[in-house]
């Protein structure tokens, strides 16, 4: 892995992994269903010779089917709305759009490694998005683990016991490569 200093940071051309909760873990999953589309690899900013590919995904809670979502959950009109936001209109009208946006549309078997956990009570984000997710990476022949935590509700850490934040640790610890 090439690296380089700017500003007495120290730059990777690949990060090591990606990691988010809710919004920030659909874009973690992005991030890992995503090397090398040139549409979702942008053009602003200093470091546009740096690839956004990462080694690991860890997505807690993350949205991962943009088309399905609202269905699939009590609180689909809040959820509905955020991913208005995001798309800029509804995602039913703007379907093109929402599959770019969406990870489960992009998993192929290059992709990398991922460990899911979502709270089998969340009634925002449905667990049914990241079932759905780990299947299809599964299918594609990707290393992915999934963890659904009894009771926990959206985007909460009740039930992250120490037996999942030991699982946590060990799925980073097996896929990220210290390459220093």
């Amino acid at each position: 892995m090439a690296s380089r200093q700017r500003g007495g940071v120290r730059l990777r051309s690949r990060p090591h992994c990606g990691v988010g909760c809710v919004c920030r873990g659909h874009l973690a999953g992005l991030f890992g269903v995503t090397a090398g589309n040139a549409d979702l690899e942008g053009t602003l900013g200093e470091h546009l010779d740096v690839s956004s590919d990462v080694q690991a995904v860890g997505d807690y809670y993350g949205p991962t089917e943009l088309l399905t979502i609202g269905e699939q959950t009590i609180r689909g009109a809040a959820i509905s709305g955020f991913v208005a936001s995001l798309l800029g209109g509804p995602a039913g009208t703007l379907t093109d759009l929402a599959l770019l946006a969406s990870p489960v549309s992009h998993v192929d078997a290059e992709d990398a490694p991922f460990l899911i956990v979502h709270g089998d009570a969340d009634d925002l984000v449905a667990p049914q998005q990241s079932v759905t997710l780990h299947e299809a990476l599964v299918a594609a022949g990707v290393s992915s683990g999934l963890i659904l935590i009894e009771g926990a509700r959206h985007g909460g850490m009740t039930g992250w016991s120490g037996p999942i934040l030991r699982d946590v640790r060990a799925f980073f610890d097996g896929v990220v490569a210290d390459e220093d």
